[in-house]
């Protein structure tokens, strides 16, 4: 692989995706940044070496994946070889009291926009013989109370991960997953200020009924320990460059990892006994 190649990374904005932006900017590749709000274009355009260059993108929205794919196509000196979809939503909670409309933004942005992002690039990845990288999480291995919606978009994308990378295997696409566990990022501050809004808007009676998931739940956000992004930013360069690179990548995910391959019977009574014990503390 030549490092004059490029790559496209979506949600490049903040955390992850930010970070592997500088992280294979440094490594010498020319890295197309995408982010939906201008303040973070004009950041990005002034990071790095000169070889980040921001795009607006909202993979949601067709225009600008063809605007994208259009920029990319006129730049001939770096051909697009990696995809990076990294572009997600980490809003989640208890199953029964979740929107509709939200579970339907959390699969639009998750797994629909990944999977037109794919398909609008696919023809030029497959061309140059180069890689697909997509960003899961731990939670596409195991799920539990107030999980529920996230980690069904994150099931369904492993799934779509998986059919993927067979698909390309006669093709010259080599495809990846990188599963990250808790990793410093903006989506907890996220995530507590969508939790404040559904308690804001729940029915009282439903919150009585959850209310010991209701009242564990900050505690368990406030006990998550992080881990830096330059982990991820490394486990997508390796996957990007090896020449043989996994299929996936667990970050900072060794207890999940333990946890998937555990009976659900016990799997669920360790949900409820620590979501207990928090509650109760």
């Amino acid at each position: 692989m030549k490092r004059n190649n490029s790559v496209l990374i979506t949600g490049a904005s903040t955390g992850i995706g930010r970070e592997c932006a500088k992280f294979l900017d440094n490594q010498g590749f020319k890295v197309y940044a995408g982010v939906r709000k201008p303040e973070d274009f004009k950041t990005l355009n002034e990071t790095g070496s000169g070889n980040i260059q921001p795009v607006m993108l909202d993979i949601c929205q067709e225009k600008d994946v063809l605007e994208v794919l259009e920029i990319i196509q006129k730049n001939n000196g770096h051909p697009l070889f990696g995809l990076i979809n990294n572009a997600g939503i980490g809003i989640s909670g208890i199953i029964e009291a979740t929107p509709i409309e939200e579970l339907t933004r959390l699969f639009d942005i998750n797994l629909i926009g990944l999977h037109r992002m794919t398909k609008a690039m696919l023809p030029i990845i497959r061309k140059n013989n180069g890689r697909i990288i997509n960003i899961g999480s731990s939670s596409s291995f195991i799920s539990g109370p107030g999980m529920g919606p996230y980690a069904a978009s994150k099931f369904a994308l492993r799934a779509y991960n998986d059919a993927l990378r067979i698909e390309m295997k006669t093709q010259g696409v080599r495809v990846s997953l990188v599963a990250p566990g808790p990793i410093e990022s903006a989506i907890w501050d996220k995530a507590r200020k969508y939790k404040e809004y559904m308690r804001g808007n729940i029915d009282p009676e439903l919150k009585e009924t959850y209310k010991m998931f209701v009242k564990a739940s900050d505690k368990i956000l406030d006990k998550i320990k992080t881990k830096p992004a330059t982990l991820v930013a490394k486990a997508v360069f390796h996957a990007l460059t090896a020449k043989n690179p996994k299929s996936v990548y667990m970050v900072n995910a060794k207890v999940v990892r333990l946890l998937s391959i555990m009976p659900h019977r016990w799997t669920d009574n360790l949900f409820l006994r620590h979501i207990q014990k928090i509650a109760d503390g």
